[in-house]
């Protein structure tokens, strides 16, 4: 039993399961972060947490995920980029406003039950997942309003069956530009999918990207041009809620950088 009462930590060393009471911590940015492939258990009561920013980020193995009532968090940015053994996410989240980049790189992510009813970022939010029609339509009965953010979301299919185009639809007429991308998807490689020609037999046709660069700062930008100014390139497989014309048609995010000669950015958040 462990009871903590202090506001911020860090525990970067290696373990395999957590399990304690921090019904008492407020911040815990980076706590667990890079805490390597050993980590695969968090049972924890994270009821006051408020900022989890990079908290579990890099944590590879953790494939289970307990942290009780999370309805006071409210920065959850990065919180669990690259958890690639993360299958299922199910906690309060009805006063999170900042979800960027909060499950990027989940891969295999395809349950999201949770309120996002105070979400105003959303950018990056799902990237990577392989989120199911009922999670979908779970984040669009329940998404906040916005004018004009940006949501994410990495879906299970090759494209969005009907449900999920409705419930996609539902989120762009709350005000969300919403990018999503398939099954498939890779920033660095083409996609496609497999469809029958005129005679029957299957053939592989490419899925376009759609994309376009936008002013970034420092601190938010993934590519920077060769001025030194900083960009972030909005794109998807499929766009929701803005028009096609103001974006251009490309293989994959990669051939779009290059088109565009922009440079990849490598961050370094440790």
């Amino acid at each position: 039993y462990m009871n903590y009462t202090f506001e911020e930590g860090y525990m970067g060393y290696i373990i395999s399961e957590f399990s304690s009471n921090l019904s008492n911590l407020i911040n815990g940015e980076n706590m667990f972060k890079s805490c390597g492939e050993n980590f695969i258990t968090f049972n924890g009561d994270l009821s006051n947490l408020i900022y989890g920013s990079h908290m579990f980020e890099y944590c590879d193995n953790l494939s289970f995920f307990n942290g009780g009532n999370l309805s006071n968090l409210i920065k959850g940015n990065y919180m669990f980029v690259y958890c690639q053994n993360l299958t299922s996410f199910s906690s309060d989240l009805s006063n999170l406003t900042d979800g960027f980049y909060m499950f990027d790189h989940c891969k295999k992510l395809t349950s999201f039950n949770s309120n996002l009813g105070s979400l105003v970022d959303g950018g990056y939010m799902f990237l990577g997942c392989k989120l199911d029609t009922t999670s979908i339509q779970n984040i669009a009965r329940t998404i906040n309003t916005s004018n004009g953010a940006t949501l994410h979301i990495g879906i299970g299919n090759s494209k969005p069956n009907n449900q999920e185009i409705e419930a996609l639809d539902e989120i762009a007429s709350k005000g969300w530009t919403v990018y999503v991308n398939g099954l498939y998807y890779d920033p660095s490689y083409v996609s496609s999918i497999m469809t029958l020609d005129e005679y029957g037999n299957e053939v592989s046709t490419p899925i376009p990207y759609y994309a376009k660069p936008v002013p970034s700062d420092e601190e938010h930008a993934s590519y920077i041009d060769e001025q030194g100014n900083f960009y972030n390139i909005l794109g998807g497989q499929f766009i929701y809620g803005d028009d096609l014309s103001a974006y251009g048609m490309f293989t994959c995010e990669e051939d779009a950088a290059a088109n565009m000669r922009l440079s990849k950015i490598k961050h370094n958040f440790c």
